[in-house]
């Protein structure tokens, strides 16, 4: 450990780390759930699980870049990391849910409706 890395700790003391670390996933939280392939995000341990429907390349180089950019705003501690799950089924979705961690979920859009006219 060198000199600037005894530094920081010095000047951030292990709750200030804690909050940065809060407002780093919040924000990484607010940002990935505008996307509208983003259905669920979760964030247990250190790690961001993302649900995504139908995602493309861009929705995977858009959350790494959001990831990048959030741990690289971290003074100390491990990286956060990130896995993105697509289309998965009911069951696995509501396993999740009902796990802890639980940041966003998006509802379902609603099946359109047919009028008689």
């Amino acid at each position: 450990m060198g000199a600037e890395a005894i530094e920081d700790v010095e000047r951030f003391p292990p709750r200030v780390g804690v909050a940065i670390r809060q407002r780093e996933m919040r924000r990484f939280v607010k940002k990935a759930s505008g996307m509208r392939e983003v259905r669920l995000v979760s964030f247990t341990r250190g790690q961001f699980t993302v649900v995504a429907l139908n995602p493309t390349a861009r929705t995977y180089v858009k959350l790494n870049a959001l990831l990048e950019a959030a741990n690289g705003r971290l003074y100390t501690g491990d990286p956060m990391t990130l896995v993105v799950r697509e289309n998965l089924p009911p069951e696995e979705t509501t396993r999740i849910l009902s796990s802890p961690g639980v940041q966003f979920v998006r509802e379902d859009p609603r099946p359109a409706v047919q009028r008689a006219g």
